[in-house]
């Protein structure tokens, strides 16, 4: 039976943070009676649980950093500058003379075309800043077709959540390992930089 109320106020209620945004912690069980959606993964999405973004959260898990979670808590209201989706028009204007996906360097076509953010983890805040509409500059978005771009965000949600890159298939990284940097956390995977692994063998 669905309750009364939006999800981020069942959340509230279910929570109880105090006035700093604290709250004690709830275990995944406890999700399904206030009807707050739950599954096995893609539940932490840029760090945000149930899609609410101005909570910050903190998962305990079963043992380690990738294992399952096993309940949350609030940690506080977040008060950072927040993604911003829009891509300005003089950017996407730019990639309509772009025939060839940046990450397969085949045809895309026209139905099948997608801009994409290169980076990820995008609410890491250096690309917040670089994101947002006064910083934008071409070269940190790409052409890619609409399945990879599917495929790259979900690598991308994976990659934010469990704290580990995803490596080329064969050829690693351009820069960096698995782990996640300190600044500008994509710099030399595949997904953000397919260029960098072109010619090499």
């Amino acid at each position: 039976m669905k309750l009364e109320g939006n999800r981020r106020d069942r959340a509230i209620a279910l929570f109880a943070p105090n006035q700093d945004g604290v709250s004690k912690w709830v275990s995944v069980a406890d999700f399904e009676k206030a009807d707050l959606g739950w599954s096995n993964n893609g539940n932490l999405r840029r760090g945000a649980a149930f899609g609410i973004t101005d909570i910050k959260w903190e998962a305990r898990r079963k043992s380690h950093s990738r294992s399952e979670i096993t309940g949350l808590r609030m940690i506080g209201w977040n008060t950072d500058d927040a993604f911003d989706q829009m891509i300005l028009p003089n950017v996407r204007a730019v990639f309509q003379y772009e025939k060839y996906c940046n990450i397969s360097m085949l045809p895309v076509p026209l139905p099948d075309r997608e801009v994409d953010h290169r980076f990820g983890n995008k609410d890491h805040p250096d690309y917040v800043k670089l994101y947002s509409r006064a910083n934008q500059q071409v070269e940190d978005f790409q052409l890619v077709h609409r399945v990879l771009n599917l495929q790259k965000r979900q690598m991308c949600v994976k990659c934010v959540e469990e704290e580990s890159r995803p490596a080329h298939p064969t050829l690693g990284y351009a820069e960096g390992d698995s782990s996640l940097a300190k600044r500008f956390p994509c710099k030399g995977c595949y997904l953000a930089e397919p260029e960098r692994f072109r010619g090499i063998s």
